[in-house]
């Protein structure tokens, strides 16, 4: 604890590392990565071989939506699903999707209990692939989206599994949501 009291605050980057080519031609706002920790993670996120696991920690406000928007930019004919811990945050995610067209900016990217007609179209676009970007709660992914997400993965349209804030799970116990805990079975299953 003491140790920890007297830490200084983190220093601000006054020169952050100029973006990709790549990013600057799909994401045409982001001249610059918001820290080194970020283009790595990016870069990381873009060249990850296929069926691999990436573990990215980075701090609130260092741009981590940004790798999930790359993913499903790169993997455009693909679903990205990312697992969100509440409905707030599925609408932010959504509602923060720049319009680019290969982030399919017309879909509906929240996926949320009672809104029937707006999850049957998710429901139908997760196969084919052309849902793009899905946030949903982990309760929807091991429940209502687990048979269009194993279809999509049999078909090849599925480009990853994302756990936004996975660190509550951690903070909150292994009692917290046991629908995160059956995550693993899932995303085993995908594979």
């Amino acid at each position: 604890d003491e140790a920890s009291m007297g830490a200084f605050p983190r220093t601000s980057i006054t020169n952050p590392p100029n973006s990709d080519p790549w990013i600057q031609r799909h994401f045409d706002f982001v001249d610059n990565y918001r820290s080194p920790g970020q283009a790595t993670s990016l870069r990381s996120v873009l060249h990850m071989p296929e069926g691999k696991t990436l573990l990215v920690i980075l701090p609130t406000g260092e741009g981590k939506s940004l790798l999930f928007q790359a993913l499903a930019v790169k993997e455009y004919s693909k679903t990205i699903a990312v697992v969100v811990p509440t409905v707030a945050l599925a609408y932010d995610q959504s509602n923060s999707i720049p319009n680019i067209d290969e982030l399919k900016p017309n879909n509906q990217h929240a996926y949320i209990g009672g809104a029937d007609n707006v999850n049957a179209s998710i429901h139908e676009s997760i196969p084919t692939g052309e849902q793009g970007l899905l946030f949903a709660a982990p309760e929807s992914f091991v429940g209502s989206l687990r048979n269009p997400l194993v279809k999509a993965a049999k078909n090849g349209n599925l480009g990853a599994v994302v756990v936004d804030e996975a660190h509550l799970v951690y903070a909150w116990g292994s009692d917290f949501r046991s629908d995160y805990q059956k995550l693993a079975a899932l995303i085993s299953e995908l594979r």
